[in-house]
């Protein structure tokens, strides 16, 4: 059995999930909200990968592949979030600045790293891949989905309780 618990997210991915069915409801962002979606070109999940880049509507968003900012890169789905050193830069240059990520200040340098920062180059992948077979291969069967919180829907929340 798997020591590694996201029974929670495994049950929000699941395709008749509460969380899935508020993802395509076509209510996918918010007025005076900013938005950073970062996807890849060689997604082996998100298919056809363009679906991913489709993020559109009220709020400020930015839709940008890794390939946009690294025409070379090879990160694909699990890359994301990980271990890709330009989703990582793009993710903080989010936080860092107001508004979404912004491309252009992307440091073309980034492109050289292998990993992104705080990801030993030679441990980093393969422990990546110990804790997937952690979750997906030994893990239990997932728990209950958490109720979505009220910012997720378009009538938004009571103003305590967000």
């Amino acid at each position: 059995r798997g020591t590694s618990d996201c029974s929670e997210a495994g049950a929000q991915q699941a395709a008749n999930s509460d969380f899935i069915r508020a993802l395509n409801s076509r209510s996918e962002t918010f007025e005076s909200i900013s938005y950073t979606e970062v996807y890849t070109k060689l997604d082996e999940v998100v298919t056809p990968p363009r679906e991913a880049a489709s993020v559109g509507g009220p709020g400020d968003i930015t839709n940008v592949a890794i390939q946009d900012i690294c025409p070379a890169a090879t990160a694909e789905h699990l890359a994301v979030g990980t271990i890709d050193p330009a989703a990582a830069a793009l993710a903080l240059d989010a936080l860092a600045h107001k508004g979404p990520a912004d491309p252009a200040r992307i440091d073309p340098l980034v492109c050289l790293q292998p990993v992104q920062p705080g990801v030993d180059p030679i441990t980093g992948p393969p422990q990546v891949l110990a804790a997937l077979n952690n979750l997906f291969i030994e893990g239990g069967p997932s728990g209950p989905e958490p109720r979505l919180r009220c910012y997720v829907f378009k009538k938004g929340c009571p103003d305590k309780a967000r």
